[in-house]
């Protein structure tokens, strides 16, 4: 008995460590390609980065937590599995739009704030300049944190590990792309953006995430 529950926690809690330790290997890429721009812009993405994760990426995971009480008890119980789950995500969703507002709102304009905490002012002019790209990722961001729950309430911890795996693998190349243009080739094919680079390949890899997860749940399942 204790071998089959030590198995069941096996399956689920390492697809659980992969998805989580994928999703912060997307923001430690843009980190190393950006230390070797210099001194002022891996101070700046770390500091973008740290601002990030405390004033809204926390919030957002945390936020989404609720789904871990709320969605099992629905699929659990429920005859039609999907009526009670979906009104739920909807409106994890909704919160997610009333917080995003708000908080672009402050990333836009955090360089008073950063530079009263005794910050650069280079520094925290190029870390809101990392904010401001990363933005774009933000209502991916949100709804991957709602798809996971998702999938997890009907026991499918694997999945977002998948596709976790190959977005991971892929952003490394529009991440050095955007940041150094290793090839004239690639040249071609996307403007130079130097430091600006990192975290827009950040931002938008967390949209194929948000892609093949919908594809996933509302096509192949």
């Amino acid at each position: 008995l204790l071998t089959d529950q030590f198995s069941i926690l096996l399956k689920s809690t390492l697809p659980l460590f992969g998805t989580h330790l994928l999703e912060y290997a997307l923001l430690i890429t843009s980190v190393l390609a950006i230390g070797h721009l210099g001194k002022l812009e891996l101070a700046a993405c770390t500091l973008g980065s740290v601002t990030a994760n405390v004033t809204l990426f926390s919030i957002i995971i945390g936020m989404g937590g609720a789904l871990d009480t709320a969605l099992p008890g629905s699929w659990g119980t429920s005859a039609n599995t999907c009526s009670d789950s979906n009104p739920r995500t909807n409106r994890m969703a909704v919160l997610y739009l009333l917080l995003l507002d708000p908080m672009l709102c402050i990333w836009l304009n955090a360089k008073k704030v950063l530079v009263l905490l005794r910050q650069d002012k280079e520094v925290a002019r190029s870390a809101v300049k990392y904010l401001a790209m990363l933005s774009f990722g933000l209502p991916a961001f949100s709804f991957n944190t709602i798809a996971k729950r998702y999938f997890q309430a009907q026991g499918l911890y694997s999945i977002p590990t998948k596709i976790g795996t190959v977005v991971a693998g892929a952003n490394v190349l529009p991440t050095g792309t955007l940041v150094y243009y290793p090839h004239p080739l690639l040249r071609s094919l996307a403007p130079y953006l130097g430091f600006d680079g990192a975290p827009l390949a950040t931002s938008l890899a967390y949209n194929p995430l948000a892609l093949g997860s919908a594809f996933w749940g509302w096509v192949i399942e």
